[in-house]
């Protein structure tokens, strides 16, 4: 049970690194051998997750079905298949198999706690390093899949340090941190004594600030406007004085991060115009393909794709119905933290690549534990 659990929570960060099976990352790897003992250790009892398991069926089926027919392939074959199945087996495995089997939300969210301060205070770590000594501080422990090699001083592309924490991009460590800031910020019931939940938001919150990711940026304010709205009847006026004096604090400390983190929103050359290239692609696929889509993982490699537009341009509208249902579903059933990732999740797809199997068996099981309303 364990391992299952843990296994959520460490997988974005395992799937980084290589394995000793060519092209099968690390945390896939680990992931099939856990499926292989679950499998083996009775009584064996895989219950989908309802619409989860409905996304899984039409991603499987229509992807062979779409792809053996169609006489326009955007990547090699194999490459489709490759990714097609590790999305289909990892969250076969890790929420269909491991989570109804295996799951234990308690000891989930401790280890999450316990990794999410982690991710957040060695970015904090690696900025407060960069600014004393001009160095990074290593990110990867490693050989990756992507063939990163690590160096100490800023690249020529560098204009300023953007901590990754223990990952290869900063978005990354902004996306593995958002679950977690959710769930601190309104499950009070989880945390015994309330200086420690503040604490946990501040460090989460000044992480995701210190990765300078735009995402995480828009992510943090929409948490702690629902929090602000939330609690506004509750709050005193000593209270608001508090958390506006942290605020400007915050800002004084982290202006030049801020600042450099709007600034990429309005930049020629900007992260959102190269978000929009996936979106530009879609109106030329056709409209059959435009209804069902290219087949799960069959897109154009060259071109950056936010995760509605690979959903679009992959699964087609079709597909983008069955994701937004389930989020809906997640979004009425959920308490507020919940109802929050949603939120936050439905941003960070518009611009980011959250839906992708290693991010996914981080969030889904959070929007999927029955926690008490906030």
């Amino acid at each position: 049970a364990e391992s299952d659990n843990l296994g959520h929570i460490v997988f974005p960060i395992l799937s980084v690194y290589i394995s000793p099976i060519p092209g099968i990352d690390l945390g896939t790897f680990i992931c099939l051998i856990f499926g292989f003992c679950a499998i083996l250790d009775p009584p064996y009892k895989a219950k989908f997750n309802g619409i989860l398991g409905i996304l899984l069926i039409y991603t499987f089926l229509s992807t062979l079905l779409l792809t053996s027919t169609s006489e326009t392939l955007y990547s090699s074959f194999s490459s489709i298949l490759n990714r097609m199945f590790r999305f289909c087996l990892i969250l076969g495995i890790m929420l269909e198999l491991g989570y109804n089997k295996y799951f234990d939300k308690y000891y989930f969210f401790k280890c999450l706690r316990v990794m999410s301060l982690i991710v957040a205070g060695y970015a904090i770590l690696q900025i407060l390093f960069f600014n004393f000594t001009g160095l990074k501080l290593i990110n990867v422990f490693g050989p990756t899949k992507q063939e990163v090699v690590f160096s100490a001083a800023l690249n020529k592309y560098e204009t300023t340090y953007r901590p990754p924490s223990l990952f290869l991009e900063p978005s990354s460590a902004a996306y593995y941190l958002a679950p977690f800031l959710c769930f601190a910020l309104f499950n009070n019931f989880y945390y015994q004594k309330q200086s420690t939940q503040w604490i946990d938001c501040a460090v989460l919150s000044i992480g995701i600030i210190t990765t300078t990711s735009g995402q995480g940026l828009i992510m943090l304010i929409i948490c702690w406007t629902v929090w602000f709205l939330s609690n506004l009847k509750k709050l005193k006026i000593p209270s608001i004085l508090f958390f506006v004096f942290a605020f400007v604090v915050i800002f004084i400390i982290y202006k030049d991060n801020i600042i450099f983190t709007i600034e990429r929103f309005s930049d020629t050359g900007n992260a959102v115009e190269a978000r929009a290239g996936g979106f530009e692609v879609i109106s030329d696929i056709g409209f059959e393909n435009l209804i069902f889509g290219t087949g799960f993982g069959n897109y154009i490699e060259t071109i950056y794709y936010s995760s509605f537009a690979e959903i679009i341009f992959c699964q087609g509208l079709v597909g983008l119905l069955i994701v937004t249902a389930m989020y809906l579903a997640f979004f009425i059933k959920g308490n507020l933290s919940q109802k929050t990732l949603v939120i936050s999740s439905m941003v960070l797809m518009m611009g980011g690549g959250i839906y992708t199997a290693s991010f996914l068996v981080l969030y889904l099981p959070v929007l999927i534990s029955k926690l008490k309303n906030a």
